[in-house]
């Protein structure tokens, strides 16, 4: 692989890829491609509950071949599982299920040695650019997402490597938070660095942040993916190397880690299907009905400031491909994410009333922008289910709530009035899978996303729920966009001042 000279001012061989043990490399999107498919293309014996690949059967059908690295993942994607393709061959090769090898004693790990940068060079390289752009000169976020799934992937089977030839797999549990501070730019070079900031018994947390590459300072984006390990052998969760804490910020990150898992439990534990509603949310769904049939301060008949929640849903209908899986044989959790991110951004869309002109030559393009839904933030994302070929995927969105905390003291004063200030929507969407020769579906994922609008061309509307089962989540969204709102006002993120 080529090697850069010049290295970007951050912490001391953090912008390294550990390839081994003695071999640090980093790589651009397009040279972690361009390189790696060089390498020889290895076909290796099956892992365990993965289909040996057969060119084709006796009644000339092809069969799926679970080792491949398909093209519809981008550059960075693709060249990080080539990566651990790579990586992990050779030992693949001579795995005996039935006299594994020994595993290796765990040890302590610095979270530099597992850290891994990928480089975007959309300043410099219109050919990347070009994979992530929107139609509006955006982002495609959801590209974003299956990058980030995967560096988080490769942090953590760095992390967990000894060297040892031992099988071990991660699995995405949940994406705590993803939160961006600012729009995303696509004319400058930019870095995504991934590293462990907490290591539980069989899970990490892994940190990803993408900066400017001329100014680590400048943070667009940052998230956190809890990885869990699996047992090649036993195919059940295993303990993993710890972390060694060697100095002040990653002490200040394991605490942050620590304090996030505490804090997750306890939201847990909080869900309205576990315990009823708050007496200030209870009171707030109260409101909300008096305002409607009493009092008459929301009539919905004024279609361009009120709508029901459940008019707000949309629905996309796919079927897994073998060009979806993951290199552990399953639908990849990064194209789950994508599907999903893409159909709340095009409810998102529809809410305020569809998409300015982008042919309109009169028209700035930063206006376009700016009267277009700007992605913020994601709420935790769970995974629940593995995904596999075949399934069919029904993904359901719904505008959940767009009530801030500033909304509804700006409301408060204006006596119950409608206020005509609002620039944030919180959006769910719920992933329904189909089994192949299964009739029911089952729930699979649960994503939260959050957007603003900074300069809506029409009066944002009020999503109001009608039914008990709606106000649930509505409060559910109310919650996820108040924290949105706390953090980004923690954070000094520039979409502070639209929520």
């Amino acid at each position: 692989c080529s090697l850069h000279s010049k290295s970007i001012p951050c912490k001391s061989q953090k912008n390294y890829i550990h390839t081994s043990a003695t071999h640090r490399r980093r790589f651009s999107s397009q040279s972690i491609l361009s390189s790696l498919l060089m390498l020889q293309r290895r076909r290796v014996s099956s892992t365990p509950n993965t289909p040996q690949f057969k060119p084709h059967d006796e009644v000339d059908h092809a069969e799926i071949d679970y080792q491949n690295i398909y093209k519809e993942r981008t550059g960075v994607t693709s060249g990080l599982w080539r990566l651990r393709l790579n990586l992990t061959d050779k030992a693949r090769a001579q795995f005996d299920p039935d006299n594994p090898p020994t595993r290796a004693p765990l040890v302590s790990k610095a979270p530099w040695q597992s850290s891994i940068v990928v480089l975007y060079d959309f300043g410099d390289n219109s050919t990347i650019r070009n994979e992530y752009i929107r139609f509006d000169g955006g982002v495609r976020f959801g590209r974003i997402l299956e990058d980030m799934d995967s560096l988080a992937g490769n942090v953590a089977e760095t992390h967990a490597d000894n060297d040892d030839g031992y099988p071990i797999s991660f699995v995405t549990a949940s994406v705590d938070r993803i939160d961006l501070k600012r729009r995303f730019p696509m004319n400058r070079n930019l870095v995504m660095q991934g590293a462990p900031i907490y290591v539980g018994r069989s899970s990490l947390n892994i940190q990803l942040s993408i900066f400017a590459r001329s100014d680590p300072q400048l943070i667009i984006c940052t998230a956190n993916f809890i990885m869990v390990a699996r047992d090649g052998v036993t195919e059940k969760s295993t303990t993993i190397n710890s972390l060694l804490l060697d100095d002040e910020i990653d002490q200040q990150n394991f605490i942050r880690g620590r304090y996030d898992a505490t804090q997750k439990k306890h939201a847990r534990a909080k869900k309205l299907i576990q315990i009823r509603p708050s007496g200030e949310e209870s009171e707030m769904i109260h409101q909300l009905w008096l305002d409607r049939y009493h009092r008459h301060r929301i009539d919905m008949a004024h279609r361009h400031q009120y709508m029901a929640l459940s008019e707000t849903s949309y629905q996309n209908v796919v079927i897994c491909q073998p060009q979806h899986l993951n290199r552990s044989g399953k639908i990849f959790g990064g194209y789950l994410m994508k599907i999903a991110y893409e159909l709340a951004r095009v409810t998102a869309y529809r809410f305020i009333g569809g998409l300015s002109d982008i042919y309109d030559a009169s028209v700035d393009r930063q206006e376009i922008i700016e009267q277009h839904p700007q992605f913020v933030s994601s709420d935790e994302i769970t995974f629940e289910h593995p995904v596999s070929v075949g399934c069919i995927i029904r993904n359901e969105s719904v505008v959940s709530c767009t009530d801030t905390m500033n909304v509804m003291e700006e409301r408060e004063q204006m006596q119950g009035e409608f206020y005509e200030g609002r620039r944030a929507m919180m959006i769910f969407v719920r992933t329904h899978i189909q089994e192949p020769g299964k009739s029911e579906e089952i729930l699979s994922n649960v994503f939260s996303f959050c957007f603003v609008v900074p300069k809506p061309k029409r009066v944002m509307r009020r999503v109001i729920p009608l039914t008990y089962e709606e106000s649930m989540v509505y409060i559910t969204g109310k919650r996820a966009l108040d924290q949105t709102t706390r953090i980004a006002i923690r954070d000094g993120s520039v979409f502070a001042q639209y929520l």
